[in-house]
């Protein structure tokens, strides 16, 4: 059976994910969890349904580039999880601040 992840979200810097088929031998240090490249850390609960969670950012959000992604989930000695039937996770572009606040009056870029 293929292993699937039934679905995941992205709350703040903490990711919940539900794996249909993960094999009643898997736990959770058997588990890689990815989005855009980066890790998410600290699993908690089983296998089947767990959370993690990303260094944040100055605003107290998961630290990813923007974009629209799907989580990677790598189970050791089987393989990649489908992500396929997800929707994608969208990580806003986030602008805190913008440099030199004004501009001079000749005006330029």
């Amino acid at each position: 059976m293929t292993t699937v992840v039934s679905s995941a979200t992205l709350s703040t810097d903490t990711l919940s994910i539900t794996v249909s088929n993960a094999g009643g031998s898997t736990i959770l240090s058997d588990l890689i969890v990815t989005i855009a490249g980066v890790r998410c850390n600290q699993l908690i609960g089983t296998a089947a349904s767990f959370t993690c969670k990303f260094n944040q950012n100055s605003l107290g959000n998961a630290a990813l580039p923007a974009g629209n992604y799907k989580p990677i989930v790598h189970i050791a000695q089987s393989g990649y999880a489908d992500a396929s039937s997800l929707t994608d996770i969208n990580i806003p572009l986030i602008i805190t601040s913008l440099s030199p606040s004004t501009i001079g009056t000749n005006g330029g870029v």
